[in-house]
């Protein structure tokens, strides 16, 4: 899966769930600058991060396997 796909599928879930970053950043103790920026495909995370993310929404391994891939910056 590519960062956009992993992007477009993390905020919907996001949005489904009517919860704010810094919600989801809290219940999952991490920042939430940090949290978007990863969901949004800005930043990589390590892998107990993404599960974390991925689990929280509810999604697969995909989407775990790209929040933790390097994101290409231009």
């Amino acid at each position: 899966m590519d960062k956009v796909t992993m992007t477009e599928t993390l905020v919907s879930a996001k949005l489904a769930k009517g919860e704010s970053w810094e919600m989801i950043a809290g219940k999952l103790g991490m920042s939430p600058v940090w949290l978007c920026s990863a969901c949004l495909g800005m930043n990589s995370a390590p892998p107990e991060k993404a599960k974390a993310i991925s689990d929280y929404f509810g999604l697969g391994h995909d989407i775990a396997t790209a929040i933790e891939a390097f994101p290409t910056k231009g």
